[in-house]
């Protein structure tokens, strides 16, 4: 055991703390920081900086100003890019899923892959997959093992019946319980900042047994019109977690993200399909860096889901349409080939995206207009149309 336990400013998440020095007008993030006592060092602080300008919780001048998505971060005490995915669940109206998804990166997978029977688990875990996404492969799980909750909870012997499905399944119901618990505290916060209205005193334990209390999170109808649009919910993933993103080569085979070489898990549902998803691009949740010397500029992404081009399109920062050429880039680095009529008619609907997104996040209050509706509406038509 070491001698003294780690300073708390280095156990914090560093994007996180950087937030707070904004939200409480400390002054600049590096200033700052470089008076602790125990600082991070220079390069950390850089990373974290240039991640939540990534993130768009900061702006890129100089000033490194909170912006409106900044100051809602503050009051998610997650991942900057789980917190951001949050947020976009609520305004794409695919909460339900996108909760769940954040509870599990926030803590565990539901699945067990126990030692002697790596085979049979992935075997069930096959019984899940679903939309190219390790992502919602798990989410499909937590569904049905809710299903199946809500089906037995109260019949005699409907514990029993629980640890027998999650048993031949390969599922963890102490870790879907906890993934049910934090999405309940996931969506009192939405509350508490103003970006879920509901008329409910208490819908966090509105469902519970009284032998033993398994409490399920509702969430609210009116926040989960797109749930089961696959492709909807994909793009509030996306939006969360770019710029984590890796687009795979088909005639060179190799995988990259924006700095380096990367390579798939083996426990990635899409590890032996790369060669056969329906889009080159990947967003991803973790990245592990290479620790042998072969493996030094290669890491290994884990949780990915695969991204169609249009979703990118509509929520990346920089766009750039070369009419001659007939093609797109999205922040000087991903390109694609674009009729020139499709890429005004793709910019003209993030534009006004991004025009209702920068309403909804100065104030959460700000509901659905018919004409936003409608923007959402064709939105969820187009991705939709790309096939996932």
């Amino acid at each position: 055991m070491p001698d003294f336990e780690t300073p708390e400013i280095l156990r914090l998440p560093l994007e996180e703390l950087c937030l707070r020095i904004k939200v409480y007008n400390l002054g600049s993030i590096r200033s700052v920081l470089s008076t602790a006592l125990d600082k991070p060092s220079s390069q950390m602080i850089d990373n974290a900086i240039a991640s939540l300008k990534e993130a768009q919780a900061l702006t890129t001048e100089e000033e490194e100003r909170l912006t409106p998505l900044g100051s809602h971060l503050v009051n998610l005490p997650v991942d900057i890019h789980i917190g951001k995915m949050i947020l976009f669940g609520a305004i794409f109206r695919c909460l339900d899923p996108i909760l769940t998804i954040a509870a599990m990166l926030s803590y565990k997978s539901p699945f067990t892959r126990p030692f002697g029977k790596e085979r049979e688990a992935d075997i069930a875990r096959s019984r899940f997959e679903i939309g190219e996404s390790d992502f919602l492969t798990m989410y499909q799980a937590y569904d049905a093992w809710r299903n199946y909750l809500m089906q037995v909870r109260g019949k005699p012997g409907w514990l029993r019946h629980m640890h027998e499905f999650c048993k031949e399944n390969f599922l963890s119901q102490q870790n879907l319980e906890m993934i049910e618990e934090m999405k309940r505290q996931f969506l009192a916060l939405l509350i508490n900042i103003g970006f879920v209205k509901t008329s409910k005193l208490d819908i966090s334990i509105n469902r519970y047994d009284i032998k033993r209390s398994i409490h399920l999170c509702d969430v609210p109808s009116a926040y989960n019109k797109y749930s089961g649009t696959l492709p909807v919910v994909n793009a509030a993933l996306t939006a969360g977690l770019y710029p984590k993103i890796a687009e795979y080569v088909r005639e060179s085979g190799i995988m990259a993200n924006r700095m380096m070489e990367v390579k798939l898990h083996p426990s990635s549902m899409l590890f032996l399909r790369e060669k056969e998803l329906h889009s080159e691009i990947l967003a991803y949740n973790t990245l592990i860096m290479g620790n042998k010397e072969y493996q030094r500029n290669r890491a290994i992404i884990r949780d990915a889901t695969s991204v169609d081009p249009v979703a990118l399109v509509l929520l990346t920062r920089d766009i750039k349409i070369q009419h001659k050429q007939r093609k797109i880039t999205l922040d000087n680095w991903l390109s694609f080939d674009c009729f020139a009529r499709t890429a005004v008619i793709l910019k003209f609907f993030r534009n006004e995206l991004n025009r209702w997104l920068a309403e909804k996040m100065k104030d959460p209050a700000v509901d659905l207009t018919a004409y936003n509706q409608d923007i959402l509406d064709a939105i969820a038509y187009m991705l939709q149309s790309c096939n996932y």
